[in-house]
């Protein structure tokens, strides 16, 4: 909104702390009901999807790596709601938390890095994990669970592999994608 706009909210309150102003986002106008001004503003595109759609909150938001390898994306992840929400690393597992990869290592692995990451922050419980063994590429297959639908934000670091190396069974599932369709292979 304007300088001239902003004084004027301002000097509003300042007269009348019960003053209302009212902010209507999908139109992005902001009204000042002592005057009966308004103003448009600009908003980013995406702040106001996410704000129009309730994802201000962080501790309610679903965050997969798709191919989580050792975890450390997680981890961060995690940390990060934990600081920000002060949510319980169990907590945050069960309910914000997921991660997928093919081989049975990384998923191990992503479990113990996660489980250190509460023991390290004084948390010792039992912990429901979201991190599953399965190809992500086979996406609706019957190796997929329910709770692994929808996600608000993937995160990770994809694996770098030269198509010319990858398995015929592999090329034909990429096919599906409507990414993969040009470029290489």
């Amino acid at each position: 909104v304007s300088e001239k706009f902003q004084q004027e909210l301002f000097a509003s309150i300042a007269a009348n702390p019960q003053c209302e102003v009212t902010v209507d986002l999908p139109n992005q106008t902001v009204c000042n009901e002592a005057t009966g001004h308004s103003e448009k503003f600009d908003i980013n595109g995406y702040k106001k999807y996410c704000l129009m759609n309730g994802y201000d909150d962080i501790s309610v938001l679903k965050f997969a790596d798709i191919s989580c390898g050792c975890g450390a994306f997680l981890m961060d992840v995690t940390s990060c709601i934990h600081r920000i929400t002060g949510k319980s690393f169990a907590t945050i597992f069960r309910d914000n938390i997921f991660g997928i990869d093919l081989q049975p290592y990384a998923v191990e692995r992503t479990k113990i890095i996660l489980a250190l990451l509460a023991l390290e922050n004084n948390e010792d419980t039992e912990f429901e994990f979201n991190i599953i063994e399965a190809d992500t590429l086979d996406y609706k297959s019957e190796d997929w669970d329910v709770k692994y639908d929808k996600f608000d934000i993937i995160i990770g670091n994809p694996p770098y592999v030269c198509s010319r190396h990858l398995s015929h069974s592999t090329l034909s599932k990429l096919k599906k994608y409507e990414v993969c369709k040009s470029g290489h292979p």
